[in-house]
């Protein structure tokens, strides 16, 4: 998907969050949100979203000094929904259907974005979720093809939803045999995205025949931000369930693909043909 000139003025804003959060001093904000606007001027518009984000993104870590500025919002939305986990355990359990019951609280996860949200209720947006239809639903065809699937790629997303994700891995592994599980996590901090220290953090290294791969974050003014490594593991993968709303950016030109996620903003509902807040489970169908 590419960036369109909306997502120029939003990548703006996000900036000026990012400095506020990384530094108190306003002379710095000045200074650095002058050079990454000139930095945005430079490059590619028609790069996807967040390879416009990564750009700018480690010009404001480089400059500050900070280069976890989401660090503590990342812990406490972990423990957060740690909280909340032996509950949401006992909820998928008791429901008609687990596995459904664990996508979507898995998609109510996505809220926990700080690119697109300053503020949230996670466990609001729970309740609103398990009560709302998938404007897009594909779920049907996700449990077809887990019959057959012996891999699964899992693009995961932000910090605190990888721990809804993590519901969603235990409640695959307790009804299908998979020879292996793969989830993907950025190799460094970018906003508050989950990266391997997460997935230590609330145990989902802990769970046997799941493997671990980094995404490479580094800026290289690509077409797309998703390294070339990172479509030869898709490739390698019968099933691909792709996180939140960068990752759409990023694999949604990718045949193959499953989504989930909240659509955030007004160009993501846009190219999905859905509203701002639709829950999203959509799948790209091979050429």
């Amino acid at each position: 998907m590419k960036a369109c000139l909306d997502c120029i003025p939003c990548q703006q804003r996000q900036m000026l969050k990012i400095l506020r959060l990384s530094t108190d001093d306003h002379q710095i904000h000045e200074q650095v949100l002058r050079e990454t606007v000139r930095h945005l001027g430079n490059i590619d518009w028609e790069l996807d979203p967040m390879s416009l984000m990564k750009e700018t993104y480690h010009l404001i870590t480089q400059a500050t000094g900070n280069a976890d500025p989401y660090r503590e919002l990342k812990v406490q939305g972990n423990d957060e929904v740690l909280q909340l986990y032996p509950k949401l355990q006992a909820l998928i359990q008791a429901s008609d259907d687990p596995l459904f019951t664990a996508c979507k609280l898995a998609v109510a996860g996505n809220i926990m974005d700080f690119g697109a949200k300053d503020h949230f209720d996670i466990q609001e947006t729970i309740d609103h979720v398990l009560e709302t239809d998938f404007a897009l639903n594909e779920y049907d065809r996700f449990t077809a093809a887990l019959n057959s699937a012996s891999s699964l790629l899992l693009m995961a997303d932000n910090a605190g939803e990888i721990v809804l994700d993590k519901l969603l891995l235990e409640t695959l592994l307790q009804r299908y045999s998979f020879e292996n599980i793969t989830v993907a996590v950025k190799d460094q901090p970018i906003l508050n995205d989950a990266t391997i220290q997460d997935v230590e953090y609330i145990g989902l290294t802990d769970i046997p025949n799941i493997t671990f791969r980094r995404v490479n974050t580094t800026p290289d003014c690509q077409r797309t931000w998703m390294p070339s490594d990172v479509v030869s593991w898709i490739q390698e993968h019968d099933i691909v369930l792709s996180k939140g709303q960068a990752n759409y950016e990023a694999l949604s030109d990718y045949s193959g693909v499953y989504f989930l996620l909240i659509a955030k903003c007004p160009i993501v509902a846009n190219d999905t043909g859905t509203h701002n807040g639709a829950l999203i489970f959509t799948y790209t169908a091979e050429n």
